[in-house]
């Protein structure tokens, strides 16, 4: 079905190339004879006056149709090119949902096969977890990490109190994790530049020496009880909270 669609949609590129070349050939002509015989009637004064329409297309024919040719070719070099990037654009989201499809699927396995959450700080499972949810990152865009941290949270794999799966140094660049719950995770260490934290729940948070701006921040619903992000562990207060939150207003 795919090459299907592939095949008809060089034909139309095909078709719209060939129309453009047609009109602008038309109008071409139009406009020769239309001066054509404006000179021969002696309203446009010509070095030309005396010729036949045959010189007169001969003259201008040539140059006209080579600039159709010319155009014709670059509209469908464009529209190629379009089509080629759009086609580069959905490959590039395919591979995106499918990784997001093959990770949560072998998480689930780990899961509920390998017993993930009671499993030993170095057994081979967490190992197996911590690869794949790294390797994952690496190809997701921002909706789809999103996602992937909230999984992780519902699964209880990304708790303070009991982490099972290492966010540290994880690139989380530019997830959307407006409005997810994530009170209580341990995001510690992970890249979370551009991050949507849109009234997100980050309370009693961990984002020790994690990659955030207080400015992202200050988008969250709740920060209060969150270590934040310099080295120092500095805690998130009631008070300090309602001031940081009162500089957004």
């Amino acid at each position: 079905m795919r090459r299907v669609v592939e095949a008809f949609s060089i034909l139309w590129d095909l078709i719209i190339g060939a129309w453009a070349v047609l009109v602008i050939l038309i109008l071409g002509v139009v406009a020769i004879l239309t001066l054509a015989i404006l000179v021969r009637a002696g309203h446009v004064q010509t070095g030309f006056s005396g010729k036949t329409l045959w010189d007169w297309m001969e003259t201008f024919g040539v140059p006209v149709v080579a600039g159709v040719i010319a155009v014709g070719g670059a509209i469908w070099v464009q529209r190629a090119g379009q089509r080629a990037q759009q086609e580069r654009e959905r490959d590039t989201e395919r591979t995106r949902e499918v990784t997001l499809r093959e990770y949560l699927d072998r998480m689930s396995d780990l899961i509920l096969n390998h017993k993930l959450q009671e499993s030993p700080e170095d057994s081979p499972a967490r190992a197996v977890a911590d690869a794949r949810t790294f390797g994952a990152l690496r190809s997701l865009d921002g909706p789809r990490k999103g996602i992937l941290v909230r999984f992780l949270y519902e699964s209880k794999l990304i708790a303070k109190d009991k982490r099972v799966v290492s966010l540290d140094l994880a690139d989380l660049r530019g997830s959307d994790l407006s409005y997810a719950n994530l009170e209580g995770s341990d995001l510690s260490g992970a890249n979370l530049g551009d991050a949507d934290f849109f009234n997100a729940n980050l309370r009693d948070a961990n984002l020790l020496r994690s990659v955030v701006s207080p400015e992202q921040l200050m988008d969250a619903a709740d920060l209060v009880g969150a270590t934040l992000p310099d080295e120092d562990g500095t805690v998130m207060t009631e008070d300090r909270w309602k001031t940081f939150k009162t500089l957004q207003l």
